[in-house]
């Protein structure tokens, strides 16, 4: 490969050489045991991409031949890498019948497209990739640079995640994990210091927001139930009141999982107990209802119309629905499995979510509905999902770190939605308006998708779902 300036010799021993042109310049001798059968030069012929056998893309400085980054996203061998022409973008093509494109400041995977050792060529103002298939036909993507999704990134506590939750506004955003707190205006991005919320002993935490979008509620085994007050100013920045412990009838270990739609009433889980439990926050009796039988229970969703809970369990416990009226159990679903569950903002439906894939539920007769399958019929790692407000968008998690949009009232396809810089989604929520989708992943990064942006953008192009 030729930038001018330097020459890169393919090593397929394991060793590339990166020679200068210049007498007076040294060779950079570059030895890694797996080789590099694929090299390429940045336009400025300062960065060499190089791909390995070990199924990664090395961007090395040409000078020096340091490793700047390591690009891992491939799940074969990578035969072809291809800059922009401003430097900004890398293409690649794999054995794994994906074409990705990253991010060269970052290294940070930006999308993908179907595509197996193909070649790659972009045009000379960078709207378009050029695909050239084995077979001796042509494609092409056309490349957009907008910006449809804001990253949030937290200071301090950087440990895995346990709950996402939004308010209702489309205001305000919130995530915990152990030990910690972070409070978010989904608006501006802004984070709003939330006092007292730090846990010493790395508990477990959970939130979330009241009907009326002004109270959070969080939960830890070292506090029990807290709330905070939520202040929004004239100029609509928000203060923060202090924290409130609630006196409730629950365990002190208590898992917050829902809430009402109504705001009067709370659904907690306990850690290695088989029941889960319905707090009253208004005083209204009976205070506390426990729902007894399903081992390993963790997570429990309530319906709109507070009839029904499902409660998913952990260690294959599957799914129990609970009639409310009368407090036993309806039905058991996906025996065998863990399980997450949601019900459908209309509350004719219940989502259970498994390593197996993402089945719908008839509410009431609790019937099968449609079903949405694992890609590539790999197990599911997470269960991230989530319901638009309106009920007419559906987000699941698919291949550890792609969200999946789908029309919740056909499941439908509509749009797949890659998540740069995000390190395993583990949980999904739209925002209370309908207007953002907040994705949380290890290491309690955030990143918010436009929806009208990613709308505007599709039907620019024809592609828009409607």
């Amino acid at each position: 490969a030729d930038a001018g300036d330097g020459l890169v010799s393919d090593g397929r021993s394991g060793a590339l050489q990166i020679r200068a042109l210049q007498a007076t310049a040294p060779t950079v001798d570059i030895r890694r045991s797996t080789g590099f059968p694929n090299v390429s030069w940045s336009p400025d012929g300062k960065l060499v991409a190089a791909s390995s056998h070990d199924h990664q893309i090395y961007l090395l400085d040409a000078a020096t031949g340091e490793v700047r980054a390591v690009l891992r996203g491939h799940l074969g061998g990578v035969n072809e890498a291809q800059f922009s022409h401003d430097g900004t973008i890398l293409a690649t093509s794999g054995f794994d019948n994906l074409v990705r494109l990253w991010d060269v400041a970052s290294g940070s995977q930006l999308c993908t497209a179907p595509g197996s050792d193909v070649r790659l060529e972009f045009s000379a103002d960078d709207r378009h990739l050029g695909i050239s298939f084995p077979d001796g036909s042509m494609g092409w993507l056309e490349v957009a640079r907008v910006e449809i999704v804001r990253t949030l990134t937290p200071g301090g506590n950087q440990n895995r995640p346990f709950a996402l939750a939004t308010s209702s506004d489309g205001r305000l955003l919130a995530s915990a994990g152990d030990g910690f707190i972070h409070l978010w205006d989904a608006k501006t991005g802004t984070a709003l210091a939330l006092p007292d919320s730090a846990v010493r002993d790395g508990a477990r935490v959970s939130v979330s927001f009241a009907a009326d979008s002004r109270t959070l509620y969080a939960s830890s085994r070292a506090r029990g139930l807290s709330r905070w007050r939520l202040i929004e100013d004239g100029d609509h920045s928000f203060a923060v009141g202090p924290r409130e412990s609630l006196v409730l009838p629950a365990d002190p270990e208590c898992f917050l999982t829902d809430t009402s739609a109504d705001g009067q009433r709370v659904a907690v889980s306990y850690q290695d107990q088989d029941l889960v439990s319905l707090l009253s926050l208004n005083g209204a009796l009976p205070a506390r209802v426990d729902l007894r039988g399903h081992p390993h229970a963790f997570q429990v969703a309530l319906s709109p119309d507070g009839r029904w809970a499902a409660s998913g369990a952990r260690l294959k416990g599957g799914v129990r629905v609970w009639d409310l009226s009368n407090g036993e159990a309806a039905c058991d679903l996906e025996q065998g499995e863990d399980a997450f569950v949601a019900f459908s903002p209309d509350g004719q439906w219940l989502l259970t979510a498994t390593r197996l894939g993402y089945q719908l539920w008839r509410t009431g007769t609790w019937e099968e509905g449609p079903r949405i399958e694992p890609e590539a019929n790999a197990p599911l790692q997470s269960f991230a999902v989530a319901f638009s407000p309106r009920g007419d968008f559906l987000a699941v998690q698919q291949n550890g770190d792609r969200i999946a949009l789908y029309d919740a009232r056909t499941v439908t396809p509509l749009a797949n939605l890659e998540t740069p810089r995000l390190a395993r989604l583990e949980y999904l929520r739209f925002t209370g308006d309908g207007q953002q989708l907040a994705a949380l992943g290890v290491g309690q990064i955030v990143q918010l998708w436009d929806i009208p942006a990613i709308r505007r953008e599709l039907r620019a192009r024809g592609l828009d779902w409607e």
